[in-house]
């Protein structure tokens, strides 16, 4: 194969030639001028200064001058501009040397280009130029169009080549040289062999395509694979023409080849990535969707369409308009409009879609705009990942972010965090509180910004010292807040966050009501709430320490245990809160005569303890128990009226009686309960035999609930006489207790042991219920119109339901409420007047009669006999007895009579004993009479025999 260049091969114009003898020319050739002048060349002769001694027509044209003004004249004077050009050289080299001289060059006066002959004559020289401007130009034209031909082939991996089916060389471009990797100007004896560069499996097509082009003598196409030179593998794109002669006889052909490897590869590499985008699209764990300009969905892959319930052929029916959350919408399209109007290349939102079941889903959308060359819109590509998942996570972590804080500001604590330099991060509603601003004023502010300065360093100072110590225990620190001193209980920590400055997390909680609460809850544990006297636990801590100092200094301890006499009967007549201001009278007067080394108490209710210490004699504890009763009994003034009360004082004394604080007090109690018996507004000193008698009392109690769980309780009646028949009315139901050990024991022996403990409610019930059933007994065999008389205990009128229990016990027995008759003593019933009237009333509505038993012994006016539903006055024996020989006796019992027959009342007369005693009542027209002299109590059994004997007692 011939390779052969593009490009005609310049002439050597530095080509020096030796001038033949004919061609010699002398100054007298110019006798020839006539052939010289008829020349299209120039021709000028210059002699050895570079004269002008001869110039043609057609170079004096050139020159712009007549050959008359040139002769003569210097070359260079007229072309200064050639002394350093290659003609200037050439003329030295063809003078000196005395050679001929063939340049072409470029001259600049003339702005062409010529093709100049210079030779030596033996008077100078003689030259000859020849324009060629448009040879050279139509020449570097040529080369031009050679070289961009080259260049672009070049460029477009494409060669050119021929074949002359005559020589059968085929003549190949560099270019094409270049593609197959074969050197350049290469021939190939024909085209087969030009076969063994193609890849072997193309062989046999590419050689049917060409004979069948030439053959047929038509134009072909195709494409191929080559085996290039170094081993890889070429794809080659052919286009080949047949060109014939005038008798169609083929002359040669010629065509181009083009390396489309890149085109392939490219186009294989684009398929693989078709393949590539269609598997991402199809299989990416996120939406993406190819959307129009107007919204509506080109693509969608199954990612999507699975968040939204879709298929992907659904959604292409949509557009995102209509599945976009409408607050969702607005946003998103300002967004559009930015990538639309090249404000933005992309665009990222957290949006909501609408779900095919009509929820919504959250996704993460970012959208780009594909745009064509020219920079128009195309469509747009969005990506979607559902963040439903995060949005509920973000949605509970600000729940409970603002639960936290919620909780934060809702402790009763000032929570806080600092930076390192002390400035606040964060604090709650309570610490805004404290410190007088707003949660988000105090942000950036440290507390020099917001206490006073003493404040300020002491809270520095604080934590300095937990952030040295790494102290988290609380302490306690002192601030100003509101103007007010306060104290706060302050524990703080450091924390360390990755990559943050240290902080500081600290909580205080304001503890100046609570320290105020503790010394006032310390107070009152230790004092009496309503007299603020010691209490119990004072006084106990007190007499300790005064029986330990006692027995150092071989001194003696007094403890003067004393109550109110009847304080229940003021507390009920006056109110509570009357009540309290007369226990606080009293305190205010142990104040005034007890020493200031003295202690005085109370204990509860209207009990009152008076500790002596440092005392050496009884007689110091007389006088100050005088003083105390002194004091106390001095009349005073409680609702508007005036009262004198009196108070019992018991006393016990150590070491005389006992050593410890608890038996000193319990002493001094039973000393203030037999002063108390004694009548009260008295004093006792404790003795070892009231020790032996509370002994016996609480024996007493214990053997009398034995005695009421195993019955051991009796009933006995004595009769109640009409004074007028001697017939037996009824007759008033009295206890025994039949005791083993003792016998038969009165109710005076233990009816008061009843009362203290609490037992008479049930023991006063059962006696209730077993009269009412013996009565119904007696009732069902003919002993009819008899009336029982069962006393009360005031504490059957407290709290206990006494209605309730009467009314299930006539019921249960059956008795009539007219054959039952209730008796309360005058006393009892003061205890509580309001609850007895409510209480008496309601037994009196139910058909019960109500009497009151030992009628003048009490200590009220008689006024309350019109308020209350009474039946029946029973005058005490201690009337009766001495009617016979006391005149004032026998004034009340008349007058008794006479103002309860005046009222409607029945008296009954009690302790009748003598004939005089019967006269006097039945003189004065008593309605009934209880005694000896009738009957003594009898038990049941007697009492029926009584009753059926129909036996009247003589009225005289």
């Amino acid at each position: 194969m011939e390779a052969r260049s593009m490009y005609r091969t310049p002439p050597d114009f530095s080509m020096k030639k030796e001038i033949p003898a004919a061609a010699d020319l002398q100054l007298a050739h110019i006798a020839y001028d006539p052939v010289l002048e008829c020349m299209t060349d120039g021709f000028v002769a210059l002699d050895f200064q570079w004269r002008f001694i001869y110039v043609n027509q057609h170079a004096a044209h050139l020159i712009g001058a007549t050959p008359a003004l040139l002769i003569g004249k210097k070359f260079l004077d007229c072309f200064p501009e050639v002394s350093n050009t290659e003609f200037y050289k050439a003329y030295e080299t063809a003078m000196q040397e005395r050679v001929s001289m063939h340049i072409e060059e470029y001259f600049v006066p003339w702005k062409r280009w010529f093709e100049k002959y210079i030779y030596p004559t033996s008077d100078g020289i003689a030259i000859f130029f020849h324009d060629i401007t448009e040879r050279r130009t139509a020449e570097e034209k040529l080369r031009r169009s050679q070289i961009r031909l080259s260049e672009t082939q070049r460029l477009a991996n494409i060669g050119h080549w021929e074949w002359d089916p005559v020589t059968e060389k085929l003549i190949c471009s560099q270019e094409l040289c270049q593609i197959f990797g074969l050197e350049p100007i290469e021939h190939v004896g024909d085209l087969s062999s030009f076969l063994s560069n193609v890849h072997p499996e193309d062989r046999s097509r590419i050689n049917d395509i060409r004979c069948n082009a030439l053959h047929e003598k038509m134009p072909w196409e195709m494409e191929y694979r080559i085996i290039h030179q170094d081993g890889s593998t070429r794809y080659i794109h052919e286009r080949g023409v047949v060109e014939t002669g005038t008798e169609g006889k083929t002359t040669r052909l010629f065509g181009y080849a083009q390396d489309i490897s890149s085109l392939r590869l490219a186009e294989q590499a684009l398929s693989e990535s078709e393949d590539l985008f269609r598997s991402v699209f199809e299989q990416a764990a996120v939406g993406i969707t190819l959307t129009r300009l107007d919204g509506s969905y080109a693509m969608a892959n199954h990612k999507f369409a699975e968040l939204l319930g879709y298929t992907p052929e659904e959604l292409c029916d949509l557009d995102f308009q209509s599945i976009t959350h409408p607050d969702d919408l607005g946003p998103d399209m300002v967004q559009v409009n930015r990538l639309l109007n090249g404000q933005s290349k992309t665009y990222s939102m957290e949006k909501r879609y609408l779900h095919k079941n009509g929820s919504y889903v959250w996704n993460n959308l970012t959208v780009s705009l594909r745009r064509d060359k020219s920079g128009k819109p195309l469509h747009f590509i969005a990506v979607m990942e559902d963040i439903t998942d995060k949005k509920q996570a973000e949605r509970e972590l600000i729940q409970q972010q603002q639960l936290t804080e919620f909780i934060i500001d809702s402790l009763p604590l000032n929570v806080f965090l600092k930076d390192e330099n002390g400035r606040y991060l964060m604090i709650n509603e309570e610490a805004a509180r404290t410190a007088g601003i707003s949660k988000a004023g105090a942000i950036g502010k440290s507390d020099f910004d917001i206490f006073p300065e003493e404040t300020a360093k002491t809270i520095l100072e604080d934590d300095r010292y937990a952030l040295a110590s790494n102290d988290h225990s609380l302490r306690e620190v002192p601030i100003i807040s509101h103007g007010k001193e306060r104290i706060v209980l302050a524990g703080k920590r450091t924390v360390h966050l990755q990559n943050s400055p240290a902080m500081q997390l600290g909580f205080s909680i304001d503890i100046t009501d609570r320290k105020q609460n503790e010394l006032r809850i310390q107070y009152l544990a230790t004092h009496d709430a309503l007299t603020g006297l010691p209490n119990r636990n004072l006084l106990q801590d007190r007499l300790e320490h005064a029986i330990s100092m006692a027995h150092r200094s071989q001194h003696m301890v007094a403890v003067l245990f004393f109550d109110i006499d009847r304080f229940k009967l003021i507390n009920d007549s006056f109110g509570h809160k009357a009540g309290d201001e007369f226990l606080q009278i009293m305190a205010s007067r142990l104040r005034q005569v007890t020493q200031s080394g003295d202690t005085a108490a109370r204990l509860g209710g209207d009990e009152f303890v008076v500790l002596l210490e440092g005392i050496s004699s009884n007689e110091e504890v007389v006088h100050t128990a005088e003083k105390i009763l002194a004091c106390l009994h001095e009349p005073l003034t409680l609702n508007q009226q005036e009262l004198v009360v009196s108070v019992s004082i018991g006393i016990s004394v150590y070491p005389n009686d006992h050593q410890n604080a608890e038996t000193l007090l319990k002493d001094a109690d039973i000393a203030m309960y037999h002063a108390k018996v004694g009548g009260g507004n008295n004093f006792r000193f404790y003795d070892s035999e009231m020790n032996t008698l509370a002994f016996q009392r609480l024996t007493t109690e214990n053997r009398l609930r034995k005695a009421l769980e195993l019955d051991q309780v009796v009933l006995y009646f004595q009769p109640l006489v009409d004074l007028k028949t001697g017939q037996i009315k009824g007759m008033e139901v009295l206890m025994r207790w039949n005791d083993p050990a003792n016998g038969l024991v009165g109710p005076d022996q233990f009816l008061s042991v009843a009362e203290e403990t609490g037992l008479i409610v049930g023991l006063s019930n059962r006696v209730l219920q077993e009269a009412c059933r013996q009565c119904r007994r007696w009732h069902d065999k003919g002993l009819t119109g008899l009336q029982l008389s069962v006393n009360l205990s005031a504490q059957q009128l407290g709290p206990y339901n006494l209605v309730r229990t009467v009314k299930e016990i006539l019921i249960e027995t059956g008795m009539p409420p007219s054959s039952l008759k209730l008796e309360i003593t005058e006393s009892e019933l003061m205890d509580d007047v309001d609850r007895a009237k409510r209480t008496l009333h309601e037994l009196s509505a139910m058909g019960v009669e109500i009497a009151i038993d030992d009628f003048g012994t009490g200590y009220s006016s008689l006024s309350y006999l019109k308020t209350l539903p009474i039946d029946t006055l029973k005058v005490d024996r201690s009337f009766v007895r001495d009617l016979a020989t006391d005149e004032d006796d026998a004034a009340i019992v008349g007058a008794t009579i006479g103002m309860a027959h005046h009222m409607g009342l029945k008296v009954v007369a009690e302790g009748v004993e003598t004939p005089s005693q019967l006269d006097f009542l039945t003189g004065h027209q008593c309605d009934l009479g209880q005694g000896y002299y009738f009957s003594p109590p009898l038990p049941a059994d007697a009492m029926e025999s009584l009753l059926q004997s129909g036996r009247l007692f003589p009225m005289h």
